[in-house]
């Protein structure tokens, strides 16, 4: 008779245990639609010219003169 109750205690947690699980998996899909939906809004906003300018450098012309022993020792 314990044997009975024991098996039906252990089957009663390994379906709650089974139901709590089924629960996050769904819970988790949805917010995982969610934000993909979110990135999918935000990947298809135009940019705008600022937001996708890229800082360009001038071309410095090459250094003609190598650099001294002094004025690196007075930079550092």
């Amino acid at each position: 008779m314990l044997n009975y109750l024991l098996i039906t205690l252990l089957l009663a947690a390994a379906l709650a245990a089974a139901v709590s699980l089924a629960d996050s998996v769904l819970r988790f899909r949805h917010a995982w639609k969610a934000a993909q939906r979110k990135l999918a809004h935000v990947r298809t906003v135009p940019l705008g010219v600022s937001a996708g300018a890229v800082v360009m450098l001038r071309p410095v012309a090459p250094v003609s003169r190598s650099l001294g022993a002094e004025a690196l020792a007075a930079a550092a």
